[in-house]
């Protein structure tokens, strides 16, 4: 690798060097320029979130990620690296599902300092349009793009990158941010939620989008567990298919659901080992819905006991090779803390970099951080 300090020289000889260098062993450049989103708050400090997806993610690629780094070109925000080959088709296929990513350039060959960039399609390949996440507005809404990188840390990070068919859980849901994330991956989407109205509102939106664009579907519902002297857990279940041809068969259909209950109570809800991944945002400053308490479970601000309560739950519904990703804010439990409830549960915890470089700062009161963790295979 070509790795220089930011304050050294480069003369016009050492730029001849290189190029020769990147020739003889068949190095290529790419560019990408990275996404501008709809939020610029969370564009600016985005910069090193893509960085640690990209590594992720490039651990799957069919060729050698070197050189990842910021660079800046006419005042626009790149991210560059260099491959050992050119991007295979599946190269690109993970790519261009990135959640930084807005465009792929590939530098000239013969001259890897050069701006001269040439367009490199992606093969852009949605299940659903995005545009589903971005829909439904409301306050304290995770940015989309935040919600789709961790998607792609639990999916790169596990032994499933590549199976056809993926199912994710997000236990604390909300009104389906994570949800319908998944959904443009193709995977089956299941939610816990403990506000109803949270829960009936991502429902109905969900409902409608279908509708609107037109999708075969049914909607049902039904009781999923019942303890004695608590409410029972009720399930919706969307199923839907691009078209009538592939509702007819049900290994063609798509699975959506929102259960109203407990995070802590999601090894009651579904079968042992089902999960490829387990996605949730915890809520910033908010009230979190635990176990203990009447019905759902009583409010707290502080997600300790929401945690400790559910990671056994979570284990138990979580495949082996699966991994559970959680954002949570670093001013209300540290890192290390964190770490420490999941080990405790013989569960690995991704420390190495790039995995403790994903903290930023979203405001004043909150430094959000992201664990990834993994069931041993």
């Amino acid at each position: 690798m070509f790795i220089f300090a930011k304050d050294t020289v480069i003369t016009t000889y050492h730029r001849a060097q290189i190029a020769k260098d990147f020739i003889q062993h068949n190095y290529m450049n790419y560019l990408i320029l990275q996404y501008p989103g709809h939020n610029w708050v969370y564009y600016q400090s985005a910069d090193q979130l893509a960085l640690a997806e990209l590594q992720i993610a490039g651990t799957k690629f069919e060729c050698d990620l070197q050189e990842i780094e910021i660079k800046m070109i006419a005042n626009l925000r790149y991210i560059h690296f260099s491959t050992d080959k050119p991007l295979s088709e599946r190269d690109l296929n993970i790519l261009s599902k990135l959640s930084f990513v807005f465009a792929l350039f590939k530098v000239d060959e013969e001259d890897p300092d050069s701006t001269t960039l040439t367009p490199v399609e992606l093969p852009i390949k949605f299940h659903l349009d995005p545009k589903i996440s971005t829909l439904l507005k409301y306050k304290g809404k995770t940015n989309e793009l935040f919600t789709r990188m961790m998607l792609n840390i639990a999916v790169h990070s596990s032994d499933f990158a590549f199976d056809k068919k993926l199912e994710l859980l997000d236990p604390v849901s909300g009104k389906g941010t994570t949800l319908f994330e998944a959904t443009t991956f193709g995977y089956d989407a299941y939610g816990i939620e403990v506000e109803g109205n949270a829960l009936q509102e991502g429902q109905t939106f969900f409902k409608k989008f279908l509708e609107e664009e037109r999708f075969k579907h049914t909607r049902s519902s039904r009781v999923i567990f019942k303890n004695q002297g608590e409410s029972p857990a009720e399930i919706t279940e969307f199923e839907y298919a691009l078209s009538k041809q592939e509702f007819k068969d049900e290994n063609t259909r798509s699975r959506l659901a929102m259960v109203h209950g407990a995070a802590a109570e999601a090894y009651n809800y579904f079968k042992k080992e089902r999960f490829h991944v387990i996605v949730g945002d915890l809520p910033y400053g908010i009230k979190h819905g635990n176990k203990a308490g009447k019905v759902y479970g009583s409010p707290t601000r502080n997600p300790v006991e929401l945690i400790t309560e559910s990671i056994p739950g979570w284990k138990k519904v979580l495949r082996k090779g699966g991994t559970i990703v959680l954002a949570w804010n670093s001013h209300v439990i540290t890192r290390k803390k964190m770490a420490r409830f999941f080990e405790e549960a013989e569960l690995e915890v991704l420390n190495d970099a790039p995995y403790d470089q994903i903290e930023h700062r979203v405001d004043a009161a909150i430094k959000r951080d992201v664990i990834v963790v993994k069931k041993s295979s």
